[in-house]
């Protein structure tokens, strides 16, 4: 937004009012933010990507994004349009529904720039109406402050210090030094919650860095507690409420347990109220009370569990499962009370993820590291040669038994005949398979060899035999199929190649089948040779 002109003012001295209430605000305090009665829209048509401010009139919902802030029916989102103007400091008087932006004069405020006044936004076409509230004292709209819209009351929280607007009066009062809350940021200048007021102390609700929940921190002691939890709230950073229709309206990029796609503005039900009990009689709350059942006027939280220590069965402890098992908790994010250890491995059985030593399953198959036999995904942990490598990663799981194998030049290339057997102990399991493809190698001792790795689609496969042929003719492979006995089966193997030809060889001769049907790799050597210029010959 270009300014012909920015009208600065001097920041006013603002009186300090250390823990106590400024007069003339509504109580009003936060029950839950629920997940019924839900609804969302995508509004980035209307207003390109999210920015983060968001506000409810009596009739609309306002939302900001990087081109403008669009309006949408606050009964169910429809109708979405653009106001005309970006407001990046939107803020509301959420018992009246009147809809503000913080003004640097008669300019909507940015980030950085010195508030003085509130400029009224027309409740359902969003333009500015021309009216405002002067503020008793201007402050500094500090980049990455939270606007917290509340009943008669918006506090903005500027990460050191805290100041609370009375509405309709604009007095401002200082709160004094407010450390910085553990929030989640916007992709804006600010971020937006809610401003309560419950037994003459002032907090704030926002969306918790670490987690997916809601959680209220009072401005005068700096104690936070839980509001709401969530399953996924995606990277919701701005939220505000709708008294008359008992709902919480907010926004997120994508999708959350809520649902949505792209850029989201959605509601759900919520649950408010405007008297406040204090069961323990130890002065917050209970809905701003660490521990309500049990007097802690300190409200110490050593853990910052938002569980006080007077009630925490471990205080010094988060206990993320909540099992009461502090410390020594065998699955500290898995509640599991009772601690039980099947496999007696010191990982809990609600948290352990397989079977054996260890908890930690790296390749996902339901073995452990500790006891896998592969680090690639073989949930069968099958070991054809018994090495304690499991198939899919041994490079090496049965032996060829080779009877002659020959490896001769020809003018066209070279080639290979090996012919031998394949020997497993009963039962017999290793029949070659070449369904999803096969490989093969022959080799002498100075690294003269034929390979050809062979597609499923080149391969023929019955009962009797595995035909293979390259597609441009330069390989073949013909393995008979033939049980003769119970784990047993003869083979034989013809290769050539018209790419070159070794200049001479030596002994032994040796052969290495694998197929990916199987994850079985085979080799087998024969080493009694006879060489010439042209041929090796062994048996």
């Amino acid at each position: 937004m270009f300014r012909a002109f920015r009208l600065v003012l001097a920041a006013a001295a603002v009186s300090v009012v250390s823990g106590s209430l400024p007069a003339g605000a509504a109580p009003f305090g936060i029950v839950s933010l629920g997940t019924t009665g839900s609804a969302v829209v995508d509004h980035d048509p209307v207003t390109n990507d999210d920015r983060g401010g968001i506000a409810v009139s009596t009739s609309r919902v306002f939302y900001t994004g990087d081109a403008v802030t669009g309006r949408f029916a606050l009964a169910d989102l429809t109708g979405g349009a653009s106001t005309g103007q970006r407001y990046d400091s939107l803020a509301g008087n959420i018992r009246t529904g009147d809809v503000y932006v913080f003004g640097e004069g008669t300019f909507p405020a940015q980030g950085g720039d010195i508030v003085d006044r509130l400029l009224l936004i027309n409740d359902s076409t969003g333009a500015l109406t021309g009216g405002s509230i002067l503020l008793s004292a201007p402050f500094t709209l500090s980049t990455n402050s939270g606007i917290f819209s509340g009943s008669d009351r918006i506090v903005v929280h500027t990460g050191t210090v805290a100041y609370s607007i009375e509405l309709p009066s604009g007095t401002v009062t200082n709160l004094g030094p407010v450390a910085d809350l553990n929030n989640l940021t916007c992709e804006s200048y600010f971020y937006w919650g809610v401003a309560e007021e419950m037994n003459s102390q002032i907090y704030v609700t926002y969306r918790d860095l670490t987690g997916h929940r809601i959680v209220r921190t009072r401005l005068s002691t700096g104690t936070t507690t839980l509001v709401s939890s969530f399953t996924n709230l995606s990277d919701l950073c701005s939220f505000t409420v709708s008294t008359s229709l008992d709902r919480w309206y907010f926004h997120h990029e994508g999708g959350s347990q809520f649902g949505g796609t792209f850029e989201t503005v959605g509601y759900a039900d919520a649950v408010f109220t405007t008297t406040f009990t204090d069961t323990d009689g130890d002065g917050p709350a209970d809905l701003g009370d660490n521990c309500p059942a049990v007097a802690n006027p300190s409200q110490v939280d050593t853990d910052n569990d938002l569980i006080g220590d007077a009630c925490d069965p471990c205080p010094t402890d988060p206990d993320v499962d909540g099992d009461g098992a502090c410390e020594e908790d065998n699955c500290p994010n898995d509640s599991n009370p009772g601690q039980e250890d099947a496999d007696d491995d010191g990982f809990g059985d609600a948290c352990d993820e397989c079977d054996g030593p260890g908890a930690i399953d790296n390749d996902n198959d339901g073995v452990c590291n500790d006891f896998d036999n592969c680090y690639l995904a073989n949930p069968d942990q099958a070991d054809l040669d018994s090495d304690g490598y499991g198939d899919l990663c041994d490079s090496v799981d049965n032996s060829l038994d080779l009877r002659t194998g020959l490896m001769k030049v020809k003018t066209t290339g070279l080639m290979a005949v090996v012919k031998g057997e394949i020997t497993q102990d009963e039962p017999f399991f290793d029949s070659p398979d070449a369904s999803e493809g096969v490989y093969i190698e022959v080799y002498d001792n100075a690294f003269m060899y034929l390979d050809r790795a062979f597609a499923a689609e080149d391969c023929e496969q019955t009962s009797a035999r595995i035909l293979c042929e390259a597609p441009d003719g330069s390989a073949s492979l013909q393995i008979k199929l033939k049980t003769e006995a119970l784990g047993r089966v003869k083979f034989i193997l013809k290769m050539k190649t018209l790419l070159g030809a070794p200049p001479y060889f030596l002994g032994p001769l040796s052969l290495r089948l694998s197929d990916a049907a199987t994850s079985v790799d085979r080799e087998g050597s024969v080493g009694i040779c006879t060489t010439s210029p042209t041929k090796l010959f062994c048996k």
